[in-house]
């Protein structure tokens, strides 16, 4: 007997401007994202970074401030990552985003943190160590 991949995907389709559909895609799965969020990022990846503070610190000063204390260190590293491809963003992309916050009652930041930790990851692991 094989066993057989279950689906795990739906197909929706969303209409009007980038903000609508935006917040329809969030009101409709608000607990994925949120549990995409949380399992990806608050349960795996910023606990992992937060143990890389001290090589990068090392080599990046910068990041033994106030701001990088108490455990915010990872949080804040995706945050400023995050932040600094928003201006590369299209202004349609970052509607949509804001739209999927709101729809799913998540703040917009955590939203753009989910949309960019891979190349945020990658920037991170290039520090030489």
């Amino acid at each position: 007997m094989v066993a057989e991949q279950p689906d795990h995907f739906r197909v929706i389709h969303l209409q009007g401007s980038p903000y609508d559909r935006g917040f329809e895609h969030g009101s409709l799965f608000p607990s994925e994202i949120r549990s995409l969020y949380t399992q990806m990022l608050t349960a795996s990846i910023l606990p992992y970074l937060n143990r890389e503070q001290t090589d990068i610190a090392s080599v990046l000063s910068e990041y033994e401030g106030d701001l990088y204390a108490d455990g915010q260190f990872s949080y804040q590293l995706m945050l400023q990552s995050a932040k600094s491809m928003e201006r590369d963003i299209p202004d349609e992309y970052i509607e949509e985003m804001q739209g999927i916050a709101d729809g799913a009652g998540l703040p917009y930041e955590e939203i753009l943190i989910a949309n960019t930790f891979m190349d945020t990851m990658l920037a991170v692991r290039s520090v030489p160590l």
